[in-house]
């Protein structure tokens, strides 16, 4: 058995190597779509999400560096409640820089385009845009095929869910699971056997009544925008289900703020209908 082996000797690679978040997945980010004529979706739900990231983190790790901005730590007038309304202070205005940076340097192209917003507490804030992928476009009238996942579980009242982090490596082998088997991405459950989400997207159900629900927070999902956008577009209820339960469904689909929402046309063995009258209302 051969092993490659090699030693950073740049500065670069070493500092890569040595971050917190290629080691412990300390960071966090945001993915949006930008459409044809300029438009970041959403881009105010999704600044929301990750600055409340940010606090999250600082509750454990105290304070970024990176983003204290007039802390004076041996200031008799530095309170703890001061320190604290300072800081928030300081998000906010960083917030509202980096919302002013991304309009400014947005290059409207005539096609969608993908924005991604990365927090390293090493180097703070970073985004860059890239092209969006064809392949979401052409699910539209296909259907996506779930396979459920037998090798990962999704953790129940998680924290973590409540924005997207760097933990990310079982939603990423269970993709790859899924495609090792000719499916499109793979249907987690939690350890009550409840389905929660897929790797890549929030999951919504209609039953025989045409009612719509999606897994609860507290299921382990994440809090996805689309998938919030959706509660209130469909007047969708928040409620558990099994995989034994799938075959009082008639209709699903998937969403996130990349595809938006793709229909769902099959879950391990059972079989939907791709189209949904209710929601090509949209």
């Amino acid at each position: 058995m051969s092993l490659s082996l090699k030693k950073p000797r740049d500065q670069e690679t070493k500092e890569l190597l040595y971050s917190q978040a290629l080691r412990n997945g300390l960071g966090l980010f945001e993915t949006l779509k930008v459409t044809s004529e300029g438009k970041i979706c959403f881009l105010e739900k999704h600044l929301n999400r990750l600055f409340c990231g940010i606090k999250f983190l600082n509750k454990f790790l105290g304070a970024d560096p990176n983003l204290q901005k007039n802390l004076q730590k041996n200031s008799k007038e530095n309170s703890k409640e001061n320190l604290e309304e300072n800081l928030k202070k300081n998000l906010e205005e960083k917030k509202n820089e980096l919302r002013s940076v991304l309009k400014k340097d947005l290059t409207i192209k005539n096609k969608a385009q993908i924005l991604r917003i990365i927090y390293l507490r090493e180097i703070g804030l970073s985004y860059f845009f890239e092209d969006f992928p064809r392949e979401f476009l052409e699910k539209k009238n296909q259907g996506v095929r779930l396979s459920l996942s037998s090798s990962f579980k999704i953790e129940e009242q998680n924290p973590l869910a409540q924005f997207k982090s760097f933990n990310y490596l079982k939603y990423k082998l269970a993709l790859a699971e899924a495609q090792q088997n000719s499916f499109d991405d793979s249907l987690l459950l939690n350890y009550q056997e409840q389905i929660v989400e897929t790797s890549k997207a929030n999951i919504f159900f209609q039953d025989q009544a045409d009612n719509w629900f999606t897994p609860t927070l507290s299921s382990g999902c994440l809090a996805g925008i689309i998938r919030g956008e959706l509660i209130k577009l469909l007047s969708a209820r928040e409620q558990n289900l099994r995989i034994s339960e799938l075959g009082k469904v008639k209709f699903a689909l998937i969403c996130n703020s990349l595809i938006e929402v793709l229909p769902v046309s099959q879950i391990g063995q059972f079989n939907f209908n791709a189209k949904s009258k209710r929601t090509h209302r949209r």
